[in-house]
């Protein structure tokens, strides 16, 4: 479904309340196809600011799909269930992270075709998890305090295998979103040149 057709179906402001990530994701992979383009298939000759377009928006798009695969990023409860927990998003993408040094497992590039079906997909699949990761995280708190080594114990007993799950099925998509651009625009030849990157937009 196209944003506008879902304005139109759901109503800007709702769906302004729920967010465009899928549609954000569709996007910026669309714009990594354009600048894909703009290099020359047979010897990878491009301008400089074509080159600068595809790392910007490769770069714009992990972020992105990275967003898709944490389940705090898909749904109302993004800070917790009630304002008492509002800590729970931090705890569980950032602290856990790092105490346990959680890094993806990734193996082949996940298999990506209709971009927005494929957002859509990912966002489903982390809303999945987000009701026992709140679950783990009222549990942890009431019996140990927030933020204690051993909240964050429980937390990773509880829910580490959804982390680092999350984590591996995020590189996945990202490489796939990235062979399925690179492919979409004609499997350009990519020089080994580094561009000059400029955050404007």
């Amino acid at each position: 479904m196209s944003l506008r057709a879902a304005k139109s179906k759901f109503g800007a402001d709702r769906l302004k309340k729920a967010g465009y990530l899928p549609w954000t994701i569709a996007d910026r992979y669309n714009k990594l196809v354009k600048a894909f383009k703009g290099v020359d298939t047979a010897n990878g000759s491009a301008k400089a600011k074509k080159l600068e377009d595809i790392v910007v928006q490769s770069a714009l798009l992990a972020h992105y799909v990275g967003d898709s695969h944490v389940p705090f990023h898909v749904t109302i409860h993004h800070h917790g269930r009630t304002k008492a927990r509002h800590d729970v998003h931090g705890n569980w993408e950032i602290e856990l992270l790092e105490r346990y040094d959680v890094k993806p497992q990734p193996g082949s590039p996940e298999t990506v075709g209709k971009i927005l079906q494929s957002a859509f997909n990912w966002c489903f699949a982390s809303f999945k998890q987000k009701d026992k990761l709140l679950d783990a995280d009222e549990s942890a708190a009431k019996a140990y305090g927030s933020g204690s080594a051993q909240y964050y114990e429980q937390m990773w007993t509880d829910t580490g295998p959804i982390l680092q799950g999350r984590l591996t099925s995020a590189a996945q998509a990202l490489a796939g979103a990235y062979v399925a651009a690179w492919t979409e625009a004609g499997k350009p030849k990519l020089i080994g040149k580094r561009a000059p990157v400029y955050w404007d937009r």
